[in-house]
């Protein structure tokens, strides 16, 4: 659907390019992390994309479900949930953070603005 609505775009399948010959200025992974089991595989697979900016997003679990709530994710599509400093921590393990916010819109998501 998205390829049809967008046909000048290159569309690429995950299972099917070698992420370390593909180059971009910024990545953007919005509220994706959350739904993979296995979070290092997909921080893994964008760290070798050549790329000096990468963008995350994630719905702010203590906002949406409490300061005491660990899991499970309310929500079954959910793998995992983080708060500001555990996501904060987690992609420091790879990356320079250079910023993080949390927006208050329709839901409550956290971004951070990583460079490696």
């Amino acid at each position: 659907m998205v390829e049809k609505n967008h046909p000048g775009h290159q569309w690429l399948l995950y299972e099917k390019i070698n992420p370390s010959e593909l180059v971009t200025d910024s990545i953007i992974c919005s509220d994706v992390i959350e739904h993979i089991k296995d979070p290092d595989q997909l921080i893994q697979f964008i760290r070798s994309i050549q790329s000096e900016t990468i963008i995350f997003s994630t719905p702010e679990r203590e906002a949406n479900a409490g300061q005491k709530d660990y899991g499970p994710p309310e929500n079954p599509s959910h793998f995992g949930e983080w708060n500001a400093d555990e996501f904060r921590n987690y992609f420091s393990q790879w990356f320079h953070i250079e910023e993080q916010r949390i927006f208050n819109a329709r839901s409550v998501t956290k971004v951070i603005v990583c460079k490696k």
